[in-house]
Parts: structure tokens; C-alpha cells; sequence
């Protein structure tokens, strides 16, 4: 005979079933939920310390900027309106460009400049260097003196300098037609 008692419905195994299903559920949303709160006090502790670099950088900001003496700021205010004119001065005017191609042109690598003046109401440039010899020099000479747009070239200040070389100065007058040019 059949033990009655001992038998299971298909209802028990069912609910059973469902059981060991719902638990397995029910941890994977527990791990879930665990990970969550990590995550949220995670995105917590960054957010707090990053508010407290910010505040350490907006303390040093604030030291650099008492240690920024006034005149020091408005001499880079000023030193920046001279640039700004100078660039402007340059922009509206063709005769740099036209003297530096003028230099370009007629140096040879056996000159070195080592000072510059231009002076555009004298159209005078006057030129500080070294040549390699007065062979050179005189060379150089020459190719201002036949150069296209030089009225006169006058040199002086001549002297041996070190390592052999003939320091000299240059003073070139320009045509007032090549300083209007378009370089």
C-alpha cells in the first residue's frame, strides 16, 4: 500500500521549487543592492575629495595672487598694450619686411650681425658684426653699395676682434621709394 503520508503532491514540489528559485533571486538582488550602496558611497568619497583639492588649488591661487605685487600687474598690462601697438604698427607697415629682405638677400654666411637700428624717418639701418676678413667685409660692402634701394652705405668702427674676425659697424641709408615697397 501506498504511504499516503510520506507521498508529496505536485503542489509541494512546485512550491519548492519556486523556493530555491526565488532565493537565488532574492541574493542576486541583495549582491545587487550591496554594490550599489558601494558605488553611491564611492562617487561620495571622490566627489569630497576632489572638492577638497579644488580647495587646496583655490588656496594656493589665492597666495599667488597676493604675492602679485600691483605694479608688477600693470607693467604686464602695459608691457602687453606695446606689444599690441607694435603689432599693429607692423601690420600697417611694409618697409620691416622690405629691410630684412634686403639683409637676406645680400649677407653672405661669412657675416654675422650682432646689432640692429632702424630708423624710419632717417631711413637709416645701422648694423653692428663680424665678417671672417676684410676681404669679406669688403665683399659685403659691395653687395650693399650695388643692392637696389641703398642710397649710401658708410661702415666704420673697424677693429680685430676675437677669434681673428674684423668687428665693423654699417650704416645704410635707404631710398625712400624702397622703404613704400611691397615686399
Amino acid at each position: 500500500m501506498a504511504n499516503l503520508i510520506d507521498a508529496k503532491s505536485p503542489l509541494e514540489e512546485r512550491l519548492r521549487a519556486r523556493q530555491g528559485g526565488s532565493s537565488w533571486v532574492f541574493y542576486t538582488s541583495l549582491l545587487l543592492f550591496f554594490l550599489a550602496v558601494a558605488l553611491y558611497g564611492g562617487l561620495l568619497f571622490l566627489n569630497r575629495a576632489q572638492d577638497r583639492a579644488r580647495a587646496e588649488i583655490m588656496d594656493q591661487v589665492r597666495l599667488k595672487e597676493e604675492d602679485l605685487r600691483p605694479e608688477l600687474s600693470e607693467q604686464i598690462l602695459r608691457f602687453d598694450a606695446q606689444l599690441k601697438n607694435i603689432r599693429t604698427v607692423l601690420s600697417q607697415r611694409n618697409f620691416p619686411s622690405t629691410v630684412t629682405g634686403l639683409l637676406e638677400q645680400t649677407v653672405p654666411p661669412q657675416v654675422r650681425f650682432l646689432t640692429f637700428n632702424f630708423s624710419a624717418q632717417d631711413r637709416l639701418a645701422t648694423l653692428g658684426g663680424e665678417a671672417a676678413s676684410y676681404t669679406v667685409l669688403t665683399q659685403q660692402i659691395a653687395a650693399f653699395e650695388r643692392a637696389q634701394g641703398v642710397e649710401k652705405v658708410e661702415f666704420g668702427g673697424l677693429n680685430q676682434g676675437s677669434n681673428n674676425l674684423v668687428n665693423f659697424r654699417l650704416m645704410i641709408t635707404l631710398t625712400p621709394a624702397f622703404l613704400n615697397q611691397n615686399p
